[in-house]
């Protein structure tokens, strides 16, 4: 079935002679929906007095009229339009390209929202009719939305339906090519050459060929009663009816527009299904909690001497505690490190498609990077100056697996809700501690100048880690919040997302083996504890006690951090002692031991 959706009497008979050709040429019976303000009381009286708008119609040929009235007419055609889901539905759009009145927004409504195949038709200011006898000219570029429009136009026009082709100069043979090209999209539709009137046009510059068709068509006195266009994403239906000839040609010619938008696939309705249940039931930020929220995140996005001086600061405390291997230390520097709003700004801008933000934003991280690196090495000379050596803290840095991966990504869609809702800004500490930000930066500066490669390799990946993840999850959660560009702009915000979501598919390989590799050796190593702590205490020379004893597997190596209580020095012999007993009780892997000496006063004897 073809149904004609009437908004007003103005575009009523135009509208209804269009559907009418149409409804015949594809062999299926037209229903008119009628949209009226009146209640459905006076409806049904109009109705028994045949009003005059209606009197106006020529419905002959109408297989079924639905009046939709009162103030839930928009409700009712809705409910109309989708149980008897038409093969074709067509809606008239309004004169102006910012129609804001309510029945403008329903129609968009309508063809936002149902699966159908719609054809948006914007009719002329003196609402020329669409004559028989007057051709159809259809723009063929390719693409399933074109072979649509081509079987309506042969369906509303017949042999009067013009398929324009257009193509480049670029040999003797151009000509040629775009027919060829021309006859395989007029099969694809259904068609022969010899149904349609086939015509080849030399040029890339798609508005000014459509323009000079037209106007040459009108003088020669055979002007086009309509232009059909395919819909492609890249540009919208606003932009198709009202960018594509100006107003004046359109006025002086007579010529209405129409655009077709083919019936959405399964998995467009799947999507479009999800996407209105994820907007019910998760809050939508509104328009001045998105403008506050901008103007917090842009101006707390860029580099400048706070955002710098805030960097150096903590990358100097997370340094300070990674070499003193104090976590509390480094959990300082990661509340002083700005570095989380950036990364948050990096994320809001590809939701948005806003590439100077984006632009802003990423610099502020590159730099950020920047500065913490070089403070990192610049510790990492001290330590080397000090004899200072690897310690645990910087170790657990250079051994990141899939766990850091899903901690970063959750990070980011908890910073980017908490920024997004101003009563929720006190967890955004706990966010900063959590996507631990800083301290793998300066692990990296530190471990490259002590020559500890494989912790700096570590601890770079974990950082770059955290960078790609928490960006991915802000903008997905903007995305969920109803941030979301449009047009171009947010289509290539959204294809910079999928790389990103690529990248973090990537990185889970290798992290993922490490997490696996170190399961067994993990399972090992708990499964001997209790019989490990036995023998090392048994092993300790008179006098000393072990208060402390901790393990953990990092880049194929057992690492143990040992705190002994003694009222001496360990000498180098007891230390060669303990590691041996540790090395023996842990076969299979690398040992790496790190022994704290506490010297406590006692009346112990020294060993001799």
């Amino acid at each position: 079935m073809v149904t004609l959706l009437i908004r007003n009497a103005g575009e009523s008979q135009a509208l209804l002679q269009l559907a009418l050709r149409a409804a015949r040429g594809l062999g299926r019976p037209l229903s008119l929906l009628l949209l009226t303000r009146q209640t459905t009381e006076q409806v049904r009286a109009l109705k028994e007095k045949d009003p005059v708008w209606m009197q106006e119609l020529n419905v002959a040929g109408v297989a079924e009229v639905m009046v939709c009235g009162g103030a839930q007419r928009h409700d009712l055609a809705e409910g109309y339009l989708k149980q008897n889901e038409p093969r074709l539905l067509i809606l008239g759009k309004h004169l102006s390209a910012h129609a804001e009145t309510e029945d403008a927004h329903f129609s968009r409504h309508l063809y936002d929202s149902l699966a159908c195949q719609t054809l948006l038709v914007r009719l002329t200011n003196n609402g020329t009719d669409i004559a028989d006898h007057m051709p159809v000219l259809v723009s063929c570029g390719g693409g399933p939305h074109t072979t649509r429009a081509l079987k309506l136009a042969h369906a509303i026009a017949g042999r009067h339906t013009v398929a324009l082709h257009s193509t480049a100069d670029v040999d003797a043979v151009s000509t040629d090519q775009a027919t060829a090209r021309l006859h395989k999209i007029l099969r694809r539709a259904g068609l022969s050459p010899d149904e349609v009137i086939c015509r080849i046009v030399l040029g890339t510059n798609i508005p000014a060929i459509l323009r000079h068709e037209v106007e040459t068509a009108t003088e020669q006195g055979r002007p086009y009663s309509m232009l059909l266009l395919g819909y492609s994403p890249r540009r919208g239906m606003r932009g198709k009816l009202f960018s594509t000839l100006p107003d004046s040609l359109i006025n002086k010619t007579g010529l209405s527009l129409a655009v077709i938008r083919a019936s959405r696939p399964v998995s467009d309705r799947v999507k479009s299904f999800f996407g209105r249940r994820i907007r019910l039931s998760i809050p939508q930020l509104e328009r001045e909690e998105r403008i506050a929220l901008f103007e917090e995140i842009e101006s707390k996005s860029v580099w400048s001497f706070d955002f710098a001086t805030l960097m150096t600061l903590a990358a100097l405390v997370a340094g300070l505690g990674l070499l003193a291997n104090s976590g509390a230390v480094v959990i300082g520097a990661m509340l002083i490190a700005p570095l989380m709003m950036p990364l948050i700004g990096s994320g809001l801008a590809l939701a948005q498609g806003h590439s100077p933000l984006f632009r802003n934003a990423f610099l502020a991280v590159i730099r950020g990077f920047l500065a913490a690196l070089v403070t990192g090495l610049l510790l990492g000379l001290l330590a080397r100056t000090f004899h200072i050596p690897l310690t645990g803290e910087l170790a657990a840095r250079g051994n990141p697996s899939l766990l850091d991966l899903g901690i970063a990504f959750v990070s980011g869609i908890a910073a980017s809700y908490c920024i997004a809702r101003p009563n929720l800004t006190g967890a955004l500490a706990g966010v900063a501690i959590a996507a631990a930000l800083v301290p793998p930066i300066v692990t990296t500066g530190i471990c490259l100048t002590l020559g500890e490669m494989e912790v700096a390799m570590g601890a770079g990946l974990l950082f770059g880690t955290n960078v790609v993840a928490v960006i991915l999850g802000a903008a997905l959660n903007f995305i969920l919040a109803g941030i979301y560009g449009q047009g171009r702009t947010g289509e290539h915000g959204r294809r910079f997302i999928i790389i990103l979501a690529l990248a973090c598919l990537g990185l889970a390989v290798p992290l993922t083996s490490v997490l696996l590799r170190n399961i067994p050796q993990l399972e090992e190593t708990l499964t001997h504890l209790p019989a490990r702590e036995e023998r090392l205490r048994s092993a300790l020379p008179p006098g000393a006690r072990l208060d402390s004893m901790s393990q953990e597997l990092r880049s194929g190596h057992t690492c143990y951090e040992l705190v002994i209580s003694a009222p001496y020095q360990l000498t180098p012999e007891h230390v060669a002692h303990i590691r041996q007993v540790l090395a023996e009780t842990t076969p299979d892997t690398a040992v790496k031991v790190q022994i704290e000496n506490k010297i406590v006063l006692g009346d112990v004897p020294l060993p001799e």
